[in-house]
């Protein structure tokens, strides 16, 4: 009895586990979208400069603080999900990938002061290759599919 007592024991804390892997960080926009961040990427809320900012591991999101309605914990929204796997980005050195987006024009790379940088893109099959070897040090908003990401190049 013990031993199946155990067990059970075991179970429950696999599924509560696997249970907290799947909640998110829900922003809630004004608009009516809701951006979610997995909190297994441990996202970090900060705001700053009239600008609420999200980083979690693998990015980081900025967003107009007033245009933000509320920010909650619970499931991600199923369309955000969505979108999230179409515009997920992987940084690799000097290199971003953006997976999902077929089209190297849909990738816009802007200095902190707005002017449009001139940045070598490669789109390959599904993906875009943006090279900031060329580019100075210094902080870029990248912008793609109507996700905008502070980069830093060091």
């Amino acid at each position: 009895m013990k031993k199946f007592i155990l067990i059970l024991i075991a179970f429950s804390a696999a599924f509560i586990s696997a249970k907290a892997d799947s909640q998110a960080l829900n922003l809630q926009m004004k608009d009516g979208t809701v951006h979610s961040f997995l909190l297994s990427e441990m996202p970090v809320i900060t705001m700053e400069n009239n600008q609420l900012i999200v980083t979690s591991s693998n990015t980081t999101a900025v967003y107009d603080l007033y245009s933000v309605s509320m920010y909650a914990y619970g499931e991600p929204s199923s369309g955000i999900n969505q979108t999230t796997i179409e515009s997920k980005f992987t940084r690799i050195g000097d290199n971003i990938i953006f997976n999902g987006i077929d089209n190297a024009e849909k990738v816009r790379i802007y200095s902190v002061n707005g002017t449009i940088i001139n940045a070598n893109k490669e789109a390959s099959g599904n993906n875009v290759i943006v090279s900031l070897s060329e580019i100075p040090a210094g902080i870029y908003i990248v912008k793609a599919n109507n996700i905008t990401v502070k980069i830093t190049k060091r």
